[in-house]
């Protein structure tokens, strides 16, 4: 009779459920009671809690916490891969497991269909139980079937990648300490490094912003990072969290990474199933890796804390050294690891991590001076920081743009003084994000910061275009039948209100857009006296209303504005006056403080160091301390006005010059 060898073992698959079917259990509850056991509970009450589900994501929704589902799907694949191979890192272990008659092929794909069964069985019951409740009950409610059929594939695809990135990592490490640590690291990777690189490169690079590419494309560098930031779906085919692109990505890196560990596993040497790094050539690069990365790291920390290049070279070296003395003493599993030859070594892998940041920013020089053609512009849109442009698309507020020539031209002339008057490691006080849609569809993105007087007129110029104002004030873009409801909301005093009628809104609308349109460009870099807050709510094109609403401050100079709100009653309970301050204090303004210093934060200071101000009390004194400077960054004497003597936290902080301050003031301090 002929011997038969079967392919499959159930003597191995038995002693893997053994030792990690356990993991395999936990899945199953844990995704158990956050999914169907909610669904039951919901369905029992009288009336559903529920939203729709395009609105609430289905079984990627809150109601189901698919925050806390993800908890268990970045977790346990891995500790799957971790237990299951364990024996790769116990030298006994490892020999008696070798020594079976089997091939190393074979164990390796045995422990492989062990670990998925064991992580594809509790995603796939909780399925069943899903559509066994959904032929029973009306859960249209709560989820689609696409919905329930995409949480499958999703779980499936990402247990998958995950169990089989921790196979690969540990057929490459020889300590079961680090096997679960380095696993997340290797998948954290490529965006760790994009992160730390963009913020090298921002702080090196003029008009580099990391931020913006960080927020464009951090996302999908990383599987965590691409689960843990998905937005809620219902489960649409053109609306996914994670794209059909995403997740067939994520299959074929599975079945990659299944093909380096089948090659490095039958390579493997028995006797590095204690070592840190258990494939020879990889030491020196893993030495590399580290070194780079803490080098990296070091010198944006000294950089970014200190403004100074020579700080972050300084940082290159220290986190360098760290990082070098780190690797060899993991690798070597000692700490006594100083000797002559280190020194050599040290040198040679620090000095090349220093020489790559220092190369780094060479390839970037025809960004840094890249402004485009008028005739290729389509058009531009300027602001004080990347966060208003992402602000708009986020409410889905329209964005006004600058399409003419004269606007364009300004913006262009601005971009190029920024360019010859800025520098990416020093401070201003100014900041501006520029961007440009070109005819051929291409994006150019620049953000920059500078105290550079000289760009002063460059700015003005874009500021004092019609289109350049829209985009300083939203609410000249609006017309009366947009704006559903105007809320007043004073600055630190009284309650807010709300105006409805749609012959006051007409005029209160009309009246501020009036005030807007006369600023001067001095008055809207540098607004002075007490304000407070308008917002509008505004309704879309499809007469939906958008959430965030158009808003503006209101100074005492907006001369129709305020003469409209006295017409009307409101002026006394909306705007600041001296009623509403309970004291003042006035600073005179150091002599000596830092660059980066802002009126607030030199109040604080001066507070601190229990500074003797002038205080001030009387309507007749505090009022010409109202018409103060905002936003200044120099000045002579620093004011703090207080709305509740009680409270010394809620206050307002305005400046003068010597030119602009009261005579009172001038006179105490001189």
């Amino acid at each position: 009779m002929r011997l038969k060898t079967s392919l499959f073992n159930k003597e191995i698959f038995k002693q893997d459920f053994r030792a990690v079917g356990w993991i395999s259990i936990v899945y199953f509850l844990g995704l158990f009671f956050l999914v169907p056991l909610p669904l039951f509970m919901d369905l029992n009450t009288a009336t559903p809690m529920t939203l729709p589900v395009e609105n609430d994501g289905g079984l990627l929704g809150s109601m189901f916490a698919f925050e806390l589902q993800a908890v268990f799907l970045l977790i346990l694949p891995v500790l799957m891969a971790v237990f299951l191979f364990r024996y790769l890192q116990t030298k006994d272990a490892s020999d008696f497991a070798h020594s079976l008659p089997i091939s190393r092929g074979r164990l390796l794909n045995h422990h492989l269909v062990s670990g998925i069964v064991l992580l594809l069985v509790p995603v796939l019951l909780n399925f069943i139980i899903l559509v066994v409740t959904s032929w029973i009950a009306d859960v249209s409610g709560y989820f689609t079937m696409g919905n329930a059929a995409y949480w499958l594939v999703l779980f499936c695809v990402m247990s998958i990648l995950l169990f089989m990135t921790g196979v690969f990592v540990g057929t490459l490490t020889g300590l079961s300490a680090v096997h679960a640590v380095i696993t997340y690291i290797f998948l954290l990777f490529p965006a760790g490094m994009y992160l730390l690189i963009s913020y090298y490169l921002d702080m090196t690079i003029n008009g580099f912003s990391g931020v913006i590419v960080q927020e464009e494309t951090i996302q999908h560098l990383s599987p965590i990072t691409d689960v843990l930031t998905a937005p809620p779906s219902g489960g649409e085919a053109s609306d996914l969290p994670l794209s059909q692109v995403s997740l067939w990505t994520y299959g074929l890196a599975s079945v990659v990474i299944y093909g380096l560990s089948y090659v490095i596993y039958q390579r493997r040497a028995l006797e590095t199933a204690t070592k840190a790094v258990t494939v020879p050539a990889l030491r020196p690069v893993f030495k590399f890796g580290v070194t780079f990365c803490t080098a990296l790291l070091g010198g944006m920390y000294f950089g970014l804390s200190l403004s100074s290049y020579g700080w972050m070279v300084f940082g290159w070296g220290l986190g360098g050294t760290f990082g070098y003395m780190v690797s060899v003493m993991l690798l070597e599993k000692t700490w006594r690891v100083f000797h002559i030859r280190l020194i050599k070594n040290w040198l040679v892998y620090t000095g090349s991590a220093g020489a790559v940041l220092a190369l780094l920013p060479l390839g970037w020089q025809s960004y840094e001076a890249y402004i485009p053609e008028q005739e290729t512009v389509v058009k531009a849109y300027i602001s004080e920081g990347y966060g208003e442009y992402e602000q708009h698309q986020i409410d889905g507020t329209p964005i006004s743009y600058i399409t003419s020539g004269e606007g364009i031209e300004s913006v262009l002339n601005l971009h190029e003084a920024l360019v010859e008057y800025s520098e990416p490691m020093v401070i201003g006080e100014d900041y501006f994000f520029i961007h440009y849609e070109l005819e051929n569809g291409r994006k150019v993105q620049r953000q920059y910061q500078t105290a550079d007087p000289r760009i002063e007129a460059a700015r003005q110029a874009v500021y004092e275009t019609e289109e350049g104002r829209n985009i300083r004030y939203p609410a000249l873009t609006l017309e009366s039948g947009q704006v559903d409801r105007i809320h007043l909301d004073p600055n630190g005093k009284g309650r807010p209100q709300t105006i409805m009628d749609d012959e006051k809104v007409t005029g209160l609308l009309k009246a501020l857009q009036e005030d807007l349109r006369s600023q001067s460009y001095e008055e809207m870099a540098h607004p002075s006296g007490m304000y407070s807050w308008i917002s509008f709510r505004v309704k879309d094109e499809s007469n939906e209303i958008i959430t965030n609403p158009y808003q503006t401050t209101v100074y005492e100079g907006y001369e129709r504005t305020t003469a409209w709100l006295k017409k009307e009653g409101l002026y006394e309970e909306f705007m600041v006056g001296p009623g509403d301050i309970a004291e003042a204090v006035v600073f005179e303004w150091p002599e000596e403080q830092l660059a980066d210093d802002y009126p607030r934060f030199i109040y604080d200071r001066l507070m601190e160091q229990g500074v003797e101000p002038l205080a001030v009390e009387g309507d007749e004194k505090i009022e010409p301390l109202l018409q103060g400077e905002h936003n200044q960054d120099s000045g002579a004497y620093i004011v703090a006005l207080y709305y509740d003597d009680t409270n010394k936290d809620h206050n307002e902080i305005v400046t003068f010059t010597k030119e602009n301050a009261p005579d009172f003031v001038r006179q105490y301090f001189e």
